[in-house]
């Protein structure tokens, strides 16, 4: 999905679909995580997984949640979450890989603003 049009989430619904993979380089798909039914367990700078909620609390322990530093909610979480938390999460994205240019400006950005939310 792209560019969703109205009753997208029906659709998602009916064919019980579990896993999106969605471009996060030519659209932020923010619409997706409005509702916070979907959450992210991996992204790029091309593209990001996310898992309903329900399959990723049924997943194995250890299989990490990106909410902070997604892509397609990170300016909300700028105003929203800790620096601390969000700047864990680029570091986590920066360490499995170290060339992810979205993830480098990223955290240049937390670590000279911070987030309105607090440095803890």
């Amino acid at each position: 999905m792209i560019k969703p049009e109205g009753g997208w989430q029906a659709v998602l619904a009916r064919y019980d679909v579990q896993m999106l993979f969605l471009d996060c380089l030519n659209s932020r798909p923010s619409y997706f995580f409005d509702d916070r039914r979907w959450r992210t367990v991996y992204w790029d700078d091309v593209a990001l997984i996310a898992l309903r909620d329900d399959v990723l609390a049924a997943q194995q322990p250890g299989l990490r949640e990106f909410a902070l530093s997604n892509p397609a909610v990170f300016e909300r979480s700028l105003s929203e979450a800790p620096t601390a938390d969000i700047m864990a999460e680029l570091d986590a994205v920066l360490a499995r890989d170290p060339k992810c240019w979205n993830g480098t400006p990223r955290t240049v950005r937390v670590a000279w603003c911070g987030s309105p939310a607090g440095a803890s």
